[in-house]
């Protein structure tokens, strides 16, 4: 019932005209991720997926989230190769960018300018997880 409700006000306030001013509606910036993980919205067990993606681009090999590398591995540690180490630099950078912000939400550096590192835990969890 709570689904049907919720269902219900969301197609209200898509339909009900927003007031001009302020609170106008703005058109929907779309969101360019290129961090998507490509293996993640194939079917299939996560290093079947992998194998698969991976013989479908062998020109350019994809970006894969960390649970696809790792099932990769775990599969055919050959093909892995080619990634393990943009995942090692990629993990180091992600971890760069967490501490950041960890220092930036101190309060002895809470007036510095935040940056794009405010956001690397939303791309930490989607490099973890490419369902994410």
């Amino acid at each position: 019932m709570l689904a049907a409700e919720a269902e219900r006000a969301l197609a209200w306030l898509a339909e009900t005209a927003s007031p001009p001013g302020r609170f106008a509606k703005l058109p929907a910036r779309p969101r360019r991720r290129t961090d998507v993980c490509l293996v993640c919205r194939s079917v299939g067990t996560p290093g079947d997926q992998a194998v698969r993606v991976l013989h479908a681009t062998p020109d350019q090999p994809p970006q894969m989230c960390l649970r696809h590398v790792i099932a990769l591995r775990d599969r055919d540690p050959r093909a892995a190769g080619p990634f393990i180490r943009p995942t090692a630099d990629r993990t180091r950078a992600l971890l760069a960018e967490l501490e950041e912000a960890s220092r930036k939400r101190s309060w002895p550096h809470r007036h510095e300018p935040r940056g794009p590192e405010m956001t690397a835990w939303r791309r930490a969890a989607s490099f973890v997880d490419g369902r994410i």
